[in-house]
Parts: structure tokens; sequence; C-alpha cells
């Protein structure tokens, strides 16, 4: 029997490749996913992790065939250009039939059929399109993305308040994760009919999304509610052009009008689980405003080689660290010394606690002392490595059923953790870091569930003066565990004279990696 392809378009763009991991997740072989992408050099990371990437547009439909070609099921992401979203929708649905393609899944709007929102539109002419085409198909009718306001969240603290046209409406939002894990679930379903499906999560309106950002942040923030033509003025105000700001004006009304709330559970049944609830987010949203902010508490558990290191780096960047080992906080004073005032030694559940996101620095054989109920709900990066003559023999380890981070993700179960800091040497990390923008600037491999926790691991690894390279679930982080691949010492480097590691040189190096039964 022939395995299934799967192509994915947009697969470079948040929500896509969001997809393709979920993909790989559920069982689905790199080899047999096809990543559809406007600019292959943006999907680097992807190749590396053994996904076919090939060109597509949806502007030219003569790029289509050939990256099409082989494909069984397709999902089909919703183009981004407003005004021309159906044509271009068309170019790909009618290509899709012409390659045999079994079954298209398509995210398009919640209650695309009868919303006044001027987005939905497009979407419900596109599915038009689809059953005009006569191509099996399931159609996602997505909310809007929670993170649609979360990210706003620095700009809502500054201001004290929200603004908008919304008045009472509710929305029913999800984060992307849970739309792109949707998105991978119908995609590997096998229907007999063309379904389509309302998804949301819990509804709630804005008023009550800054009592909720003020619950969780301390800081009181309100909703100011405004006409249509009020919000579209303020928002000119701000420096949007009027064409812009009246459309986003539309968008609200059409939230007071109910159009984005759902009683449908279609997004839980496909999950399998409730969909991720607002508070989560804005948690999510307010760890990413403090570490940007660099006002977050760096906890370190471990204060060796690597923990040492990244405390003087933090401290440099204008974070608070506090320090701690298993040989008690009196072990660490002439480190805390060093460091200054900003640095403070502690126990690991102290640090655990007092921290807004923690590094875990540690030999793999203490995992199980590491102070899991403290770092519940917290961003945790692992800079963990399995080293058999150290550690003893881990028998998930050994048959490499798990990765390390995965193991360290298992034993902290409510934190979200980021595998980080395991393709560079320690001592090399002061000298490689660079200012953000600078040409010489190095990457450092991440790999993690949750993409809101990632999202705030790399603000981190950007604040010490790196960029973040994102490899995928904490299922690639076997790509860079020790004996798969080789240090980061850059293009021509050494351990004693190390180079700069941009991401290029660090998917390369990924792409190169070998699993240990394999060598």
């Amino acid at each position: 029997m022939t395995t299934p392809v799967y192509a994915v378009t947009g697969a470079s763009g948040r929500l896509g490749r969001l997809a393709v991991e979920q993909l790989t997740a559920r069982g689905v072989p790199p080899s047999d996913i096809v990543a559809l992408v406007r600019t292959p050099a943006k999907a680097v990371s992807l190749a590396a992790s053994g996904v076919q990437v090939r060109q597509a547009d949806y502007s030219r439909p003569a790029t289509l065939p050939a990256a099409l070609s082989g494909v069984n099921r397709l999902l089909l992401v919703s183009g981004s250009e407003v005004g021309h979203l159906v044509p271009q929708h068309t170019n790909v649905i009618e290509a899709a039939k012409t390659a045999g393609i079994s079954r298209i899944v398509y995210t398009s709007m919640l209650k695309a059929d009868h919303s006044t929102s001027p987005l939905a539109g497009e979407h419900h002419e596109t599915e038009r399109v689809l059953r005009e085409a006569a191509v099996p198909h399931t159609v996602l009718r997505n909310g809007y993305y929670t993170e649609g306001y979360t990210d706003h969240l620095g700009e809502y603290l500054a201001a004290g308040e929200i603004i908008g046209a919304a008045g009472h409406g509710r929305m029913s939002t999800a984060t992307r994760q849970d739309y792109a894990t949707a998105a991978a679930t119908a995609l590997l379903s096998d229907e007999a009919r063309n379904p389509t499906y309302e998804l949301g999560g819990p509804a709630y309106d804005v008023t009550g999304l800054a009592q909720l950002i003020t619950d969780v942040t301390g800081t009181k923030v309100t909703y100011r509610d405004l006409s249509a033509d009020g919000y579209a003025a303020e928002l000119q105000r701000s420096g949007m052009d009027e064409t812009t700001a009246r459309f986003v004006a539309a968008l609200d009304v059409a939230v007071a009008r109910g159009d984005l709330q759902t009683s449908s559970t279609d997004l839980a049944d496909l999950l399998g689980r409730p969909a991720t609830g607002p508070a989560d987010v804005v948690h999510a949203a307010y760890d990413l405003v403090k570490v940007t902010s660099r006002t977050a508490i760096i906890g370190l558990i471990g204060a060796g080689r690597i923990g040492g290191t990244l405390a003087g780096l933090a401290v440099d960047a204008g974070y608070h660290v506090v320090l701690s080992n298993d040989r008690g906080p009196a072990t660490l004073s002439d480190l805390a010394a060093r460091l200054g005032p900003s640095a403070r030694a502690a126990t690991p559940t102290e640090a655990a606690g007092a921290a807004d996101l923690v590094v875990v620095a540690v030999p793999l054989s203490a995992y199980r002392e590491i102070p899991a109920e403290q770092l519940v709900g917290k961003v945790v990066l692992d800079a963990t490595n399995y080293m058999p003559d150290r550690d003893g023999h881990i028998a998930a380890l050994d048959d490499e059923s798990a990765t390390s981070s995965q193991l360290l993700q298992a034993r902290m179960a409510g934190s979200h953790l980021v595998k980080a800091f395991n393709t560079v040497f320690f001592g090399h990390l002061p000298t490689l870091a660079r200012p953000r923008g600078a040409a010489d600037r190095s990457s450092l491999a991440i790999a993690g569930d949750d993409q809101l926790a990632k999202n705030t691991a790399g603000a981190f690894i950007d604040a010490i003066g790196y960029d973040p390279h994102d490899v995928g679930l904490l299922s690639e982080g076997w790509r860079f565990q020790p004996g798969a691949t080789p240090y980061a010492y850059g293009a021509g480097g050494s351990f004693d004279h190390p180079q700069p590691a941009p991401a290029q040189h660090i998917a390369d190096l990924l792409a190169r990696a070998r699993h240990h039964r394999d060598n």
C-alpha cells in the first residue's frame, strides 16, 4: 500500500509551520510531508528535519503542478492578501484537482456563510469554488486567534486600556497551535463526506479580556468601547491609513454582532481536549512581555559552567537572576558577588518559585530532583545533556524512544519546556554573543511542544545575543543531543577559534544529524 503524501501550503508561515509539526507529532514521516512555500530559503529548518520543501506561489499557477506532484492530501492555508484570495485559492484548487489530490482541507472563517465580517466574503466564495470543483474537501472555519489580542499586551499595559468597537460581542478564539492541531487531525482523517467544522474556543468579550489581563498582571486595564467611526478615527490618529482603519473597525463591528462566537464543540472534538483558554494565553503573553522588557527574573537550577555562563549573560542583558545548585546557596556566594547586585543565591526550590523563566542546567541523572511543583505554568529552558558514562544508562534514551527533553517534560508535566543551549560550547557563549541585527550574529537551536513558550524562550535567547532557530517539537530535539551533531563552531571555525554560526549553518548541521542506531 502506498504511503500518503501530505502537503501544507504557507508552510513557512506561523499556522502552516505548526500544522507541519503536528503532522510529524502524529507519526507522519517527514519525508511524506511536502512544505509548500513561496520562498524556500525561509523553510531551512523544515528541510533540515527531512520535510520536502517545494516552491509554490498562489499567484503564479505555473509553480503549482510541480509543487503538488505526488501529493495525496492538501492543507490549503488561506492566503493573507485580502482582496486577492479568491483567484489565488482558485489557482490552488484547480491545480490540486488536476493533480488528482484526494482531499483538500481548507482554513476558512467562522460562520463564513453569513458573517458580516469584511473577511468572510472571500472565504465563503472559496468554499463555493471547492464545492464546484467536486474535489473531496473539509472546511475548517477558524475563529480569531487569541494571539491577535495578546500580542498587543505590552501596549494594553502601557495605555491601561484596550480600545475598540466590539461592544459586548463575545468571541470564540483559540491559539494558532490549536487550529494547526485541528488542521492536522482533519488532514489525516478518512472522511466519507465533505464536512464543515465551526472552530472556536471558550467565548469571552473584550471587557472580560481586560479584566483577565488585570488579574494576571496586576496592572489595571479597562476596555473603552467606541463607535465604528470613533474607533477608525483613533486608529488613524495612531498612524493607520483611513482604508485600513475602517477595515479594522468593521472587523470589530462583526464581533459586536456576534459573528465570531460559536457554541460548536468541533474544535475540542478535533483536538481531543478543551481548546486553550484565554487565561493561559494571557499568562504566556505576560511572560513574553517581561522577558522582552528585561523585567523577568531568571532562575538557574544548576549554576556550573553552562548555568553560570548564562547567568552572566542574563545579568549583562539587564535581568535579575537567582542562582541555585544542589550544594546550597553558600557555595554560590562568590559567583553571586562577581555577578553583582542583580544576582542572588538560593535553593533550587526557591529559585524555581521566584523566577519568571527558569534554566535547568544540571546533570541529567539529577532530573528527578528538579522541583517540578514550583515550575508549574512556567517556561523552562532545558540545557541538560544525556551522557551515559556520567548519568548512568536510561533505557528510553538508549533505545531513542524518547529524547532527554521529553523525559524532563514528563517529569515537569505542568511546565512548558524548551530545549536550548545544546549546540554551543559554554565557553563560546560570551565570545559569540552579538547585538540584534549584527551581520555576524549566531543562531541557537531550540525545540519545544508549546509555541507560546518557544516565543518566550526565543526572546530570552535574543536578549543575550543570539537568534533562536526553531527546530520544531521536542521529538526533534534528538538532532542536537550529544553524539547526533557536533558543536557549532561556525564555517571554518574550530574549538579554539569559533566563528559565527548563522541559521543556515545550524540547519546544515541538524540536517546531517544521525541517530545513535545509525552510527
